[in-house]
């Protein structure tokens, strides 16, 4: 009987999981468990872009100026939020003083 040396072994056992993956790869499209979204999507492309609001830009100078207009409103955009979620907090804070105070009135 003749005996197969070990690191023939492993390279034929290596040699099959490749071809396993190989052969596996193209069946894997996306894969589904339960709900209308795949878990997971093998190959998918990214949604397309929707540029109908993109202005036609006809220099760069004016292309530098649409980039820094939309910079500007991005950070004037992110202090609204900023001065809205520190609104949102004083209202909280002051929604629980009001339960607070209704509470010790009702309990009395």
């Amino acid at each position: 009987m003749r005996q197969i040396p070990a690191v023939h072994r492993s390279v034929t056992l290596v040699g099959l999981f490749a071809l396993a993956l190989v052969l596996m790869v193209p069946n894997t499209g996306c894969l589904k468990i339960g709900g209308d979204e795949p878990l997971l999507r093998v190959g998918s492309e990214p949604p397309p872009v929707d540029t109908s609001r993109v202005p036609r830009v006809r220099s760069v100078e004016q292309g530098q100026q649409i980039v820094d207009d939309a910079y500007a409103r991005i950070q004037y955009l992110e202090r609204e939020l900023a001065d809205t979620k520190g609104d949102l907090r004083k209202v909280k804070r002051e929604r629980d003083r009001c339960e607070d105070r209704l509470e010790r009135l009702t309990d009395d």
